[in-house]
């Protein structure tokens, strides 16, 4: 009897195991809050909404539209509101005279008179007769609105409806894991428009699936196939279903702002797509695999998917560098943490960083970091922070930056530039914040005391952008913390066809910020190789709306004079004879220079985008391998992530590695 007894034991703790131990955690999601005295999860949502908007929101996100049971919560829940968000004053509730007028119910049905309903003086009072919907106020009375009046409200989870998807690591159903993939999809049947599918994804912490490779094309094909999704009537577009990219700007991309071209699957287009020519700037998959572009107002079923996190080891604020042996530790290991003069390395954070100054609009920001081969700086956690508020002191006049965090793909859902939802991460909003302020508040700014707080996007604002030192990867031939260009013995030079059409300035722009130069002709021998290079691209994969058949490159006319952009006249730069039949023809209106692919020189507009072509000047041979020892060791600086996250055997590897590179060096 007593082996039964402890057997049963047993069961009961390799349950919790299994269930992530909801019982103990009383988890449900980030950035829902626990508490304890009634045994529900609360999240107050200060960006005022409609009712039905209110209620929708909760439902996305597993929960429902708060109500109070009894006078208990009630106080509870104001007291939360109080600590959180101050200043709201009234919050929608999940009552309404929904089904018959001044008949108050519960969103599940209940008379009100069955749950709290302590109403303030002289309501419920049915204004005008247009009051049809329930705020609580601070005084924790009741009153009734009119429902498309706008206010803040609560969403509530109650400890008793948390069902945790095991397989999925999720508190949601639907989601079946995919062994191949190591990851889960949802195929959701309830067909939506292209921004209802994200944010529905979104709220169940997931995302719309992105196909990165073939392997998992075939993958949502199946799904797709098992779908039940013929038994489903209605008005919606039937045979093809939303997926997470779509066109920004005129260059197809994924939701995680990866060109569609570079996501493994880009070569994916059915046949003739994409069509729309512009109207149609959302993307789905037909039903036999193939990508498609789709107006984003098209309602169609849509798959979700969510990437299974490994046990989460949390940042330690007090690691140091003495647990990394001397022999890493030294002088020659700390001049390879290097990416560019431009940027200052924070060593306890593993991070490059560089404050600019100059204002500009959260895209530009964007674009801007991008172009240096980094990413616009967001906070992972409260440690980095800090050590961005540090450098941030070195800058007095600059009170407020703009940070890697937007409502860019669905309003009102913070996620940051690689995907994630501002709640993995660093999220000390301001007191009130963010409140959307006018309904054009969409991207996020750090201010000088580390609070968080939306602004319009258009407003300009100084910003810091962020290299990681795990993503610097060190082109050892080419001496570039840059992928993407190739030696050529013959010129001595290193050489990159870019893939994402630009116009000329900003092709300029990014060849300097690579710490190259738009490539210049200097010889018929140069120009055969930039023809090779042209032909060897695959640029046919890629589509959108650009001008085919040239490349940008370093020259233009200079008040009615073609010179290089080093200043070298065209016509003493070696190739000055180059140009195409007819050619300069422009009359003028033409000022920037290109090269057909046939490798003739062009004058076009410089406005016109297309792909370029930039070049880097490799130092002497001699030079570049007395700096072997830096290069080779920059190859081994990730060695702290390895210590950090348990991998021992990695570890323990790489210094075996250091100690042959040093010893043959």
């Amino acid at each position: 009897m007593w082996s039964k007894y402890m057997v049963f034991l047993l069961l009961i703790a390799i349950q919790n195991e299994l269930s992530y131990g909801q019982l103990s955690r009383k988890f449900f999601r980030k950035d829902y809050t626990f508490i304890d005295d009634i045994n529900n999860f609360y999240k107050i949502n200060p960006i005022s909404k409609t009712w039905a908007d209110a209620k929708v929101k909760c439902v996305m996100e597993g929960a429902t539209l708060f109500y109070p049971e009894d006078e208990e919560e009630a106080m509870a829940v104001i007291a939360f509101w109080n600590a959180t968000m101050p200043k709201v004053q009234n919050i929608w509730v999940g009552v309404a005279a929904w089904n018959v007028r001044e008949i108050y119910e519960t969103i599940d049905g209940r008379p009100v008179s069955e749950v709290y309903d302590n109403w303030a003086f002289n309501e419920p009072n049915n204004a005008d007769s247009e009051e049809g919907c329930v705020v609580l106020q601070k005084d924790g009375t009741l009153s009734d609105e009119n429902c498309s009046s706008n206010y803040g409200y609560v969403c509530k989870k109650t400890l008793a409806t948390l069902q945790w998807n095991n397989e999925c690591n999720l508190p949601v159903a639907g989601y079946k894991y995919n062994k191949q993939m190591d990851r889960c999809y949802k195929f959701h049947l309830t067909p939506a428009n292209w921004t209802e599918a994200y944010t529905i994804c979104h709220a169940e912490q997931s995302y719309l699936a992105i196909i990165n490779s073939q392997l998992e094309d075939e993958v949502l094909i199946n799904i797709t196939a098992a779908a039940p999704k013929d038994n489903i009537e209605g008005s919606y577009l039937r045979g093809a279903v939303h997926l997470g990219f779509h066109d920004k700007n005129g260059i197809w991309e994924t939701i995680k702002g990866v060109p569609l071209h570079d996501s493994g699957f880009g070569h994916g287009w059915g046949y003739t797509q994409p069509d729309g020519k512009g109207d149609e700037k959302c993307g789905s998959m037909f039903y036999t695999g193939e990508l498609n572009d789709i107006g984003c107002w098209q309602r169609m079923f849509f798959i979700c998917e969510h990437e299974l996190v490994a046990p989460n080891v949390d940042f330690n604020p007090s690691f140091s560098t003495n647990e990394i042996p001397n022999l890493i530790e030294s002088s020659q290991f700390r001049k390879a943490r290097y990416f560019r003069k431009d940027y200052v390395y924070i060593d306890h954070v593993n991070n490059f960083y560089k404050i600019s100054t100059l204002p500009k609009s959260w895209a530009e920001t964007k674009s801007k970091c991008t172009s240096d081969g980094a990413t616009l700086f967001f906070p992972e956690h409260e440690v980095e922070a800090e050590a961005v508020m540090g450098l941030l002191k070195k800058q007095p006049g600059i009170q407020k930056i703009w940070i890697g965090v937007a409502a860019w793909n669905a309003k009102e859902l913070y996620e940051t530039i690689d995907g994630r939802s501002i709640s993995d991460v660093y999220k000390k909003w301001a007191l009130n914040e963010p409140d959307n302020a006018g309904g054009n508040e969409n991207c996020v700014v750090m201010q000088r005391d580390g609070t968080l707080k939306d602004e319009n996007c258009d407003i300009r604002y100084s910003y810091i952008c962020k290299k990681t030192l795990a993503t610097v990867h060190w082109d050892s031939i080419c001496g570039l913390p840059v992928t993407g260009y190739k030696y050529i013995e013959d010129m001595k030079k290193c050489y990159k066809f870019h893939l994402t059409p630009m116009n000329w300035t900003d092709a300029y722009i990014v060849c300097q910020a690579e710490q190259s130069h738009l490539a210049i002709i200097n010889s018929a021998l140069e120009d055969e190789y930039l023809v090779n290079i042209s032909k060897m691209a695959p640029k046919d994969d890629v589509t959108g709306d650009y001008l085919r058949g040239a490349v940008h490159l370093g020259f233009h006319s200079n008040n009615g004079f073609w010179e290089t952009i080093e200043g070298v006249p065209l016509r003493d730069s070696g190739f000055g004879d180059g140009w195409g039949y007819t050619q300069p023809d422009g009359s003028g209106q033409e000022t920037c220079g290109s090269m057909f692919y046939t490798g003739q020189l062009n004058d076009i507009s410089c406005w016109q985008r297309m792909f370029f072509i930039c070049e880097h000047d490799v130092a002497d041979r001699s030079v570049r391998d007395k700096n072997k020892t830096a290069r080779y060791l920059a190859r081994i600086a990730n060695v702290r992530s390895y210590v950090t996250r348990g991998r021992f055997e990695s570890y323990i590897l790489t210094t075996i590695m250091t100690i042959l590179v040093l010893s043959v060096i």
